[in-house]
């Protein structure tokens, strides 16, 4: 079976050089490439695999590549350590090859391109621009990872970049074979002096804001909302509290001082029905109801992209002042509100502000003038009693 190879591997390589030689001279031979001018005998070559058709197939290539007068390789470098292929610094990048092979034909990267008599383009690229474009693959960060630094979230993070807190790199300075738009240095330094512009703590201990909550969920004036990041950017606001191992979004700041700026660029100081809700403990959707019934003064507007019904807490106080939650009462006389509607109704009293959920209602708000009636009431039947 080798009989007909045995001269060329015996005496190895000359003896197969020779060979390849001979054929890429053949009178034959036509082309410029090796597949074109080693014909079959090549192709026949390139299908074959294992370690020994491993070891033909380079020395094949190296040689074509010879005789072509461009070696395949590094060869023509004096210092071959300070240089690879754009395949292997591909491989100690983590990237595709042809993105080093554009930073080199565009000049990015130091590197020659060439073409081997086989027919391919060689790219070979400085060592050192690897290890440099490897440095600068650590330090960019895409949206993700910046907001896992900032410790923040996407919309959030949108609204940063609106008001120029952060700001990605600029795309004709970014390097072709680097990832992601967002400096880390640049990202890390902004922190470090919101960390530094730290308020003296006062005396008095004062309700704090964590800087993640300051999002559209806290004022529909996105406008005010934006201009509240540019000043803690600024240092005009000053966080409170924000030890060196926390994130941004950890950073406390006065919550007053923080709404009185909201109050002073126009932002609407209201509460939504869930934050109602959060706070008395009644049903959020009773509250939303109410608000629609108009029994709460409230304003429609738009809170995170969503409809939201916002509550200003001088109307909130006023509703109190005029309806008792009926469900408040009940469990305060520890009975039922099923039960004290039965009661009211045989005094001839209605609730107001129900609403059906199915077979049954919800929210009832009993008028603070009916109590006052049901006291006199109770007054006379005693009087009568005694």
């Amino acid at each position: 079976m080798i009989r007909t190879v045995e001269p060329h591997l015996f005496e190895w390589p000359t003896a197969f050089d020779r060979y390849v030689q001979d054929l890429w001279n053949a009178p034959e031979a036509d082309g410029q490439t090796a597949a074109a001018r080693l014909g079959s005998w090549y192709q026949g070559l390139m299908k074959q695999t294992g370690l020994v058709a491993d070891a033909l197939q380079k020395r094949c290539l190296h040689i074509a590549a010879t005789i072509c007068g461009d070696a395949y390789g590094l060869a023509g470098h004096a210092d071959k350590a300070a240089w690879v292929s754009a395949a292997e610094g591909a491989r100690m990048l983590g990237i595709r090859a042809e993105r080093i092979v554009d930073a080199v034909r565009t000049g990015v990267m130091n590197g020659r391109l060439a073409r081997s008599g086989a027919g391919h383009q060689h790219t070979i690229v400085s060592r050192s621009d690897i290890e440099t474009t490897r440095v600068l693959r650590s330090l960019m960060l895409d949206k993700k990872r910046a907001r896992e630094l900032l410790g923040v979230g996407r919309s959030q993070f949108e609204l940063l970049l609106e008001a120029h807190v952060v700001a990605p790199v600029d795309v004709d300075v970014r390097h072709p074979c680097v990832d992601g738009s967002f400096d880390r240095d640049d990202l890390t330094r902004t922190v470090t002096v919101i960390r530094k512009n730290l308020a003296l703590a006062g005396a008095i201990e004062e309700p704090m804001l964590a800087f993640r909550d300051l999002s559209l969920r806290k004022t529909t004036d996105k406008k005010a909302l934006l201009t509240v990041f540019r000043a803690i950017k600024s240092g005009t606001i000053q966080a409170r509290c924000f030890d060196s191992e926390q994130r941004l979004g950890d950073a406390l700041f006065s919550e007053k001082e923080i709404s009185e700026l909201l109050a002073a660029q126009g932002a609407p100081s209201g509460m939504t029905a869930g934050e109602v809700a959060q706070i008395t403990g009644w049903r959020p959707e009773c509250v939303t109801h109410w608000c629609a019934e108009g029994l709460i003064v409230s304003t429609h507007g738009r809170v995170g992209g969503a409809n939201a019904w916002l509550i200003a807490p001088a109307d909130l106080a006023q509703f109190q002042r005029e309806y008792l939650v009926l469900a408040d009462v009940a469990e305060q006389g520890q009975t039922t509100s099923r039960a004290l509607i039965s009661r009211l109704a045989r005094q001839g009293i209605s609730t107001v502000g129900a609403q059906a959920v199915g077979r049954t209602t919800r929210g009832h708000l009993l008028h603070v003038t009916h109590v006052a009636h049901l006291m006199q009431l109770s007054e006379r039947l005693e009087h009568a009693a005694g």
